[in-house]
This record gives C-alpha cells, sequence and structure tokens, in this order.
C-alpha cells in the first residue's frame, strides 16, 4: 500500500471511531482495556487520556516509566491540536518530507512525533481529547489505540446512553 493510500486509510478509520458519548465511566473502560491488551500483548506501556484540555486517566503498566507517561502526552497533544491521529500526522509529514516543527512550528517538547494516538470525537459534540499509549512499535501503539476505541465503540451500542457527560 503506498502512501496516500495509507493516509486514506487511516483517515477512514477515524471516521469510523466517533464515539456516541463519552462519559467517566467510559474514559476508565477505555483506559483499562488499553491496560489489558498491552498485557495480553506482553508489553509495557504508558496510557494518556485527555478530555476537554485535562488529564482524565493516566497508567503505567510493567516497566513503562515516567517519561514514557510524557511521551504519550506529547503523541495525545499532536491528536487534540489537528484532530488527527498522530499516526496520519506522521505519513502526511513523510509525504511532504517535512518534520512537525518544520512544518508547523511547534515545539518538540510539547508535541511528539510518533504514531499511537488518536483523537476522541463525540458524535453531534466533535473533538472532546485524545487517547495516547506508549509501550510497543507506532502502528502497534495505534492499532492498539483503535482497537479499544473500537470495543468501548460496540460496548456503549449495547449498554445504552449512561452517564453522558
Amino acid at each position: 500500500m503506498d502512501l496516500a493510500d495509507e493516509i486514506e486509510r487511516i483517515e477512514k478509520e477515524e471516521a469510523e471511531l466517533e464515539l456516541p458519548r463519552l462519559s467517566d465511566t467510559d474514559i476508565w473502560t477505555l483506559g483499562s482495556r488499553l491496560r489489558e491488551q498491552s498485557i495480553k500483548r506482553g508489553g509495557s506501556i504508558a496510557i494518556q487520556i485527555i478530555r476537554g484540555g485535562v488529564n482524565a486517566f493516566s497508567h503505567l503498566a510493567g516497566r513503562a516509566t515516567a517519561d514514557d507517561l510524557d511521551w504519550a502526552r506529547r503523541k495525545a497533544a499532536v491528536s487534540q491540536r489537528f484532530d488527527r491521529s498522530r499516526l496520519r500526522m506522521a505519513l502526511m509529514l513523510e509525504a511532504k518530507r517535512k518534520t512537525l516543527s518544520e512544518r508547523y512550528a511547534i515545539p518538540e517538547a510539547e508535541f511528539a512525533a510518533a504514531g499511537g494516538a488518536m483523537p476522541l470525537r463525540v458524535r453531534g459534540v466533535g473533538l472532546v481529547g485524545a487517547v495516547a499509549v506508549s509501550g510497543f512499535s507506532e502502528s502497534e501503539d495505534h492499532d492498539l489505540v483503535c482497537e479499544a476505541l473500537a470495543a468501548l465503540i460496540a460496548s456503549q451500542a449495547v449498554t445504552g446512553p449512561g452517564d453522558v457527560k
């Protein structure tokens, strides 16, 4: 698959992962699912979920460190700022042969150039935050987040509206 096709595939994936809602319980469920999936894959992981510009969930599993959590925070910052997955941003930049800081003049200390973050969008509301993980390769981190979001959406369809925030 060429770069343009991969960017298009990820863009469609992002659209499919729009949430019906995002409550405190949903955030806990998403973060817990990410932790469980990473343990099953035998890795250490840092998880960061931001809602409304505020840290809503952070977790370190295995041998993950505070540096890993900061890396996840910086990945989430990219998804939140650009309303795109971090992996799609990386591929778009690769196509332009630019770095994040070259293209957008933003500080690398605040924004990480690595896959593994997705915007959190709520149907009828739009962008409300971001979720990021760090612990595997860029594509594995991306896939982990997408799988967890898809599972959350499926569980929301079964459980109903819940405590909408």
